[in-house]
């Protein structure tokens, strides 16, 4: 019965952290749609580039949701101390994927700029770059607020990207 209410109290204590994974997720897939729609109608590499950078936040997001699931398992025999170092990984892994976003980027800038590339409907994809910025300010408002309240450090790097 003891173990039970130990679960009870971490599973508490974790779901803001839940709650703000969830939500993370959620806004960075809207946003994805948001950016992928204002760089198909306008044609352009910034925004598509913002486009790779969402992506990025999807998958880092979805990795840093796995690593909360799995660092809230109790240690085990292989784990002796438990698994809440997965947390660490998790920060690196969103690293990592920053900079392959980021060479994304520079490739693919590189190959609009010297195709010449035209663009179009400008004011359209500029209103829906706008409302994603907005969108994406809030989150990040959100989730530095809650990262000075939540122990594990898988949800700091994502505030930080904002």
């Amino acid at each position: 019965m003891h173990v039970n209410s130990d679960k009870q109290i971490l599973n508490d204590a974790a779901r803001p952290l839940k709650f703000a994974m969830r939500l993370s997720l959620g806004v960075g897939l809207l946003m994805l749609i948001i950016k992928i729609y204002a760089s198909v109608i306008t044609g352009s590499a910034a925004i598509l580039s913002d486009a790779a950078e969402s992506v990025v936040h999807v998958f880092a997001v979805s990795f840093a949701a796995f690593s909360l699931w799995l660092s809230m398992k109790p240690a085990d025999k292989t784990h002796l101390y438990g698994h809440d170092r997965i947390s660490f990984f998790s920060a690196g892994f969103e690293g990592a994927m920053i900079i392959i976003a980021a060479l994304y980027i520079i490739f693919g800038s590189v190959e609009k700029w010297r195709t010449g590339f035209p663009l179009e409907n400008i004011e359209q994809g500029i209103g829906f770059v706008v409302l994603a910025t907005v969108i994406n300010g809030g989150l990040g408002w959100y989730l530095i607020r809650q990262g000075r309240n939540i122990t594990p450090s898988s949800l700091r790097p994502m505030a930080s990207t904002f």
